[in-house]
């Protein structure tokens, strides 16, 4: 194929031209120094040099004053001055290949289509078709990019002061910028895909070579040069644009709200300056130019461009807040070392109010009391308003009462000390596992009160009726929907015994032999929906489970079953499961036709509208940084699907050293109304990591948290009630929902997918 035609084309509308990258802060500084020709400041007189610039500052700052006898504004001017001529180079890039593609790209015409005109013509109708209609239609899209493109170049100058936009101004000219980038980027790729459809169209023309002349021949190679050739013009145009973004965005100054408020004289003379005949054209010239949808982006644009225009502003106080010691910067950024300290201590100030406004969610008014006895938050039993659970090393048992918050001890049975040397109950293989209620909830059955015991206790008389001899270390217990029978899960003797609780016969049965390596390990047993089985759970590799006849106490496995703990079933073959893998817990899809996971849920940190990202597969979808995994995810009753997360902060970058990591150490809870238009999610600050929730019968929610630790101090299991619809509840979600971490969303991702 003669694809040299291409580079050879190019060659021959480009002409080169080169541009300064840094490879590292360090280098990054000197070129921007050698830019704007400053010399090494490691060698001269600080002061020396920074007054050397303040006759230009002057000149292409007309808001800029002298605000106090310190002159704290002018290193930060200063520090703008030496990037507006680093990103000159930039800015005349993309201006150059906005000429070039103006000026150029209609000057060669293609190829008439049509099929009378030759055989192959008549072959090629079709997808010569597609390839004009292609071009034709990417540079539809880009008519109003263009247009405003220019009238950017052609009113702002590096040797020239920049707009001076107020914030509405700002704002819209910021989403405006971003809109443009987003078709840019949009329109790179289609060039892309033209770019594969005239490789094949070259490639029909050197098959059929040998069934055409050599005029037709020709005549189709010169169309596929001057195919090649505009794709350039538009490509090196489009890569001109992307690349200059930066300086794009850096070519304008807006006075916010904090410079209204803390510098009221440098406000003053912005004002002034902003309101001259030659700023009010420029800027009146550059946002009549925005073309119609542009700038008027959804919220989070304004938002996105302050995190920049924060990020900029502090970029280099990281060292300060995270205690690192870097020599001299407080020289090369032309300030005394105190100015320093006062300018990021006040861009602090400005970081954690834009995080407390526009980032953080409120905590909704809530009722949470401690569980200071509850063993495992996962070994609880609830009836209606209590809860039921064990402490092993007390030996106890206790309920919570969720209307009242509060905790009763039941029972609780002395242990004769032993000769084992075991420090704890656990070691010993006694102490109180687990509870269960008989139907009529007169009865309380519990676990290994003593050593291989069920015991059987009157709630009114805390009386223990009766006594059933299991088999050794019983840890968790099921009562089948009757009430008649009562199975014991026998952690240390592998095996499941059968309570005939009116008969008190007791029979066992031992687990097959590949599931007798379970001791200590996570344990369960559930009935399934017609109760003729239990499903096990037993943490064995590869195969969790194993089901138990309840008729003859046989087992058995299913050949086409879940080898994972299943959340919820999406449909008869695929369900939602937790898995491990990466050394942790993740959420994705099982398909039982395929017998894998075949999707993973992750949440990302806000919604996207770039349809590419499904192209992540099972080796990228970690690596994107805006991206986590759920907590937990389920669904309350009919109504809510809800996932907890543990808030992303990655895309703030170097904002959070502005913040103590406590700050940024929270998790959310998100819950999204299924009987709503558009499935409404809102969004709140928990007050720890969630452990488990689920819906009560009044249609409250439940929240229980873990024991955990906060500057080495024990925080004790923790129980959260409260009604969504609650209207002081239903105000705070209200709120939440304009708040940065308030947008996320859940993003199920193919693992695999066609290439």
């Amino acid at each position: 194929m003669k694809k040299a035609i291409l580079s050879l084309s190019i060659g021959m509308i480009l002409f080169a031209s080169h541009l300064t990258y840094a490879s590292t802060d360090q280098e990054n500084a000197r070129i921007i120094d050698s830019v704007a020709g400053v010399q090494d400041h490691s060698s001269h007189d600080t002061v020396e040099n920074t007054e050397l610039y303040r006759a230009e500052i002057e000149r292409l700052y007309p808001q800029y004053i002298k605000e106090d006898e310190d002159d704290r504004l002018y290193p930060g001017f200063l520090a703008d001055y030496k990037y507006r001529k680093f990103w000159s180079q930039y800015f005349d890039r993309s201006v150059q290949y906005l000429d070039l593609y103006q000026t150029a790209i209609h000057q060669e015409q293609l190829r008439k289509i049509d099929p009378d005109l030759s055989k192959l013509d008549a072959m090629l109708y079709l997808d010569l078709t597609i390839i004009y209609q292609s071009l034709d239609q990417i540079q539809e899209e880009l008519k109003p990019v263009v247009h405003f493109n220019r009238s950017i170049v052609d009113n702002i100058r590096f040797d020239q002061p920049y707009p001076l936009l107020n914030e509405d101004q700002a704002s819209t000219y910021r989403s405006a910028l971003h809109d443009m980038n987003d078709i840019q980027e949009a329109q790179k790729k289609q060039l892309v895909l033209l770019t594969q459809m005239i490789d094949k169209y070259q490639d029909q023309v050197d098959e059929f070579a040998t069934i055409v002349s050599k005029r037709v021949k020709k005549q189709h190679e010169k169309n596929i040069d001057v195919l090649n050739r505009k794709v350039a013009l538009i490509g090196h145009y489009l890569s001109a644009q992307l690349q200059g973004y930066d300086a794009f965005k850096a070519t304008y100054s807006v006075l916010d709200s904090y410079d209204l408020e803390a510098h009221t004289t440098y406000a003053k003379k912005f004002q002034q300056a902003a309101q001259s005949e030659q700023n009010i054209k420029k800027v009146k010239a550059i946002m009549a130019a925005i073309p119609s949808g542009l700038g008027q982006s959804s919220a989070p644009h304004p938002q996105q461009s302050q995190i920049s225009d924060l990020q900029q502003a502090s970029q280099y106080c990281n060292y300060l807040w995270n205690g690192e010691e870097q020599l001299d910067i407080e020289s090369y950024l032309g300030k005394t070392k105190q100015q320093y300290i006062h300018d990021c201590h006040e861009q602090k100030i400005k970081i954690q109010k834009f995080y407390e406004s526009q980032v953080f969610l409120e905590s909704i008014p809530q009722r949470i009391a401690a569980l200071p006895n509850m063993n495992a938050v996962g070994d609880y039993r609830r009836y209606g308003d209590n809860l039921y659970y064990t402490e092993t090393e007390q030996n106890a048992v206790y309920r919570f009462n969720l209307a009242s918050l509060q905790e009763e001890l039941l029972y609780k049975y002395p242990l004769a000390e032993d000769e084992s040397g075991c420090e704890h109950n656990m070691c010993r293989g006694v102490g109180a596992t687990d509870v269960v209620l008989s139907r009529d909830g007169q009865m309380m059955y519990v676990a290994s009160l003593d050593y291989d015991q069920v015991f059987a206790i009157d709630l009114k008389t805390k009386q223990v009726l009766q006594k059933f001899k299991v088999e050794r270390y019983p840890r968790k217990l099921l009562l089948d929907k009757q009430g008649e029978n009562l199975y014991v899960y026998n952690g240390v003797g592998n095996s499941i015994s059968r309570i005939q609780l009116k008969l008190g016969k007791i029979t066992t049965a031992a687990l097959p032999a590949n599931y007798q390596e379970h001791f200590c390990r996570e344990i369960d047993m559930v009935f399934e929906p017609d109760q003729k089985s239990i499903r096990i759970l037993g943490d064995w590799a590869n195969h969790p489970y194993i089901y138990m006849n309840t008729a003859n106490l046989s087992f058995f496995e299913l050949n086409f079953d879940v080898p994972e703990k299943v959340l919820y079933s999406v449909d008869a073959y695929r369900s939602v499961v937790e898995f491990y893998q990466d050394s942790e817990n993740q959420i994705g899809i099982y398909d039982r036709r395929v017998a894998d996971i075949v999707s993973v849920i992750n949440v990302q940190d806000e919604p996207s509208t770039n349809q590419d990202e499904q192209e992540d597969n099972r080796y990228t979808y970690r690596e994107i940084y805006t991206r986590s995994i759920p907590i937990l995810m389920g669904y309350l009753g009919d109504q809510y699907l809800y996932y907890a997360e543990k808030a992303n902060f990655n895309r703030f970058n170097q904002l959070n050293s502005a913040l103590d990591q406590r700050d940024l150490d929270i998790y959310l809870l998100n819950l999204v109304d299924q009987t709503q238009e558009n499935s409404q999610k809102v969004a709140f600050k928990l007050p720890a990591k969630p452990q488990k929730i689920e819906l009560l019968e009044n249609g409250k929610i439940l929240i229980l948290f873990a024991e955990s630790y906060l500057n080495e101090q024990q925080i004790l299991p923790q129980a959260l009630v409260f009604d969504p619809n609650d209207p002081a509840i239903q105000q705070v979600f209200e709120r939440n929902k304009s708040k940065l971490l308030g947008q996320s969303e859940l993003k199920v991702i193919e693992l695999y997918r066609k290439d």
